[in-house]
């Protein structure tokens, strides 16, 4: 099941939303994309076939224009022509719609043209108020060969949006296609995090750029500035009193590209565990969460640090570093750097597994079909207690062979499915050891995978886990996997009630694009509206797309061999 950590995040946006943590920002995605529509002009208007789509004419002044589209591109493509065959003011342009951009960023506008005349490449900005401004990017010599045009420039504070004319304002003809606009701003070697070590502060004394988050019941109390060892002020959180969601100290959201990978760390010293999540905001203001790890107990000040990849669609985040039980929390040093993931920890391509943990006998029923009809295989971790006492809605020891049977994979998620961090060791490695030898005496064979119930793990527990022969194991860790993951922490991302196939289908892009590891877990594949139940349909969406796209699901031997880089 999705630990409880993962669970209580969900629910924090709300506070954080009445909070105003979260400000608007324009829907810039990653470098490399076009903001341009249709920047190769090959698609038409399906309003009018003498226009490409997303694209207007204008011209303006005293003068006799004439457009045409589509014209002869480059090499035979679709491309837009305008003549001035008489002039006496004014210009005349085709040019795409309006795109957002943020100020202080860098873009870079290329195109290939030929113009029998000198032409022009301006740009219209308009500000959050409304003006607007028209400078000019250059001026291109006439050719009658197709040439290439390229223009950098930095957006002014206060424009929001912008377009480009590339223009003629004398009797001539001028050209265009493959007509771009991308976000070029350099990687930024500097701290995203504004006052990342608490030194600002304002006339409430409390760090500029920074605000309290806590949500659920529990009593927790802020403190700044407090005594640190890494600069002359820290912030702690305390809870003294709790039931449930957490308490944290959160900077200011930062604008990120989708697609890259950043690293984040900061200092810390804690007398409980305490987690580290990013919370991500899309481009349709939705919020996600990726846990990025655990911070165990330290009564010195010690350094958290971790890597991960904003998915497709994110143009912002904050990381949430959490306390979500009775003790203390002091934080300080933060950083956030744009960096570049080594090729060694990269996979040749993308990867998914389908997992499904506990043994519910609708996974047989309902799920099992859905993916022998595609052809794919899946690991199933199950709780032997559950099957060997026929428990209602569990499986069969029949039902769990049949699967091995056909190729699925069978690995163990303990006998009852206790919290094995609270467990004696005897206790632990009964639960762990006592699993596999269970689905080993049922006939199943290799049992060689483990996945730990409510996602709860340390040191012990994967120890143990090692020391009863299991080759890797599954955590609740919310992310995807690359080389350098945990053979005994693997990520993976968490199927609920709520689920949607848009969020499915970013996760499944994300990894191929990434080249990662994806993990989706699931429950129950049913109708009850169970928390941790996914309906039928659903998972036939997400074969259906696995399909659509060329990905088969590897198991998770097959995972563990590209882990091992064989």
């Amino acid at each position: 099941m999705m630990n409880l950590h993962s669970l209580k995040l969900f629910r924090a946006t709300t506070f954080f939303i009445l909070m105003g943590l979260f400000i608007t920002y324009p829907s810039w995605l990653m470098a490399s994309t076009n903001l341009i529509e249709n920047g190769d002009l090959e698609i038409v208007s399906s309003d009018s076939p003498s226009y490409p789509q997303g694209w207007i004419r204008g011209h303006w002044g005293i003068n006799e224009v004439t457009f045409s589209y589509p014209a002869s591109g480059v090499d035979g493509s679709k491309a837009v022509e305008v003549e001035i065959s008489a002039h006496t003011s004014g210009d005349a342009k085709w040019t795409s719609g309006f795109v957002s951009v943020m100020p202080g960023r860098t873009y870079t506008y290329t195109d290939d043209y030929k113009s029998s005349v000198k032409s022009f490449v301006t740009l219209e900005y308009v500000k959050s108020d409304g003006t607007r401004s028209y400078p000019d990017l250059g001026v291109l010599d006439q050719n009658s060969l197709w040439s290439k045009s390229s223009f950098s420039f930095t957006v002014p504070p206060g424009v929001n949006q912008l377009r480009v004319f590339h223009l003629i304002n004398k009797v001539g003809i001028l050209s265009v296609d493959n007509a771009s606009l991308t976000d070029t701003t350099p990687i930024p070697t500097s701290n995203l995090i504004n006052n990342p070590s608490l030194e600002i502060f304002d006339a409430n004394n409390l760090p500029t750029n920074w605000i309290q988050g806590r949500w659920g019941t529990n009593t927790a109390s802020f403190s700044y500035p407090v005594e640190s060892d890494v600069s002359s002020r820290g912030a702690r959180v305390s809870i003294s009193s709790y039931t449930n969601g957490d308490a944290k100290w959160a900077f200011d959201p930062v604008i990120v590209k989708s697609g890259k990978a950043y690293e984040f760390s900061d200092y810390y010293k804690s007398s409980v565990t305490t987690y580290v999540t990013v919370q991500f905001r899309g481009v349709d203001g939705s919020t996600s969460y990726l846990d990025i790890g655990e911070a165990p107990p330290s009564s010195s000040w010690v350094e958290f640090k971790s890597s991960f990849i904003v998915p497709v669609g994110v143009t912002s985040l904050t990381v949430f570093h959490v306390i979500n039980n009775l003790g203390s929390l002091s934080v300080d040093n933060f950083s956030l750097k744009e960096t570049n993931l080594s090729d060694p920890v990269k996979f040749d391509k993308g990867y998914v597994s389908l997992q499904f943990d506990d043994g519910h006998r609708s996974v047989y029923e309902n799920a099992l079909p859905i993916l022998e009809n595609a052809g794919f295989k899946s690991d199933q971790f199950i709780t032997t207690n559950y099957v060997l006492n026929n428990f209602p809605g569990y499986m069969t020891v029949g039902q769990v062979l049949d699967m091995q049977s056909k190729g699925h994979l069978i690995g163990a998620h303990t006998k009852s499915h206790s919290d094995l961090t609270l467990l004696s060791k005897s206790e632990r490695e009964n639960e762990i050891k006592g699993s596999r030898d269970d689905l080993l005496n049922m006939g199943a064979s290799p049992v060689n995978f483990f996945a730990y119930p409510f996602g709860a793990y340390n040191d012990e527990v994967k120890q143990s886990v090692k020391d009863a022969g299991f080759l890797a194991a599954r955590s609740s860790d919310g992310g995807y996997n690359d080389k350098n993951v945990s053979l005994y922490a693997l990520w993976r991302k968490p199927m609920v009630n709520t689920t949607t196939f848009a969020e499915v289908k970013g996760y499944i892009d994300t990894a191929m694009a990434n080249k990662t590891w994806l993990i989706l877990l699931f429950h129950e594949v049913d109708n009850n509206g169970h928390t941790y139940a996914v309906t039928p349909a659903l998972l036939q969406e997400i074969v259906d797309y696995l399909k659509n796209v060329g990905v088969a699901p590897i198991t998770m031997d097959q995972g563990l061999e590209l882990m091992r880089g064989r």
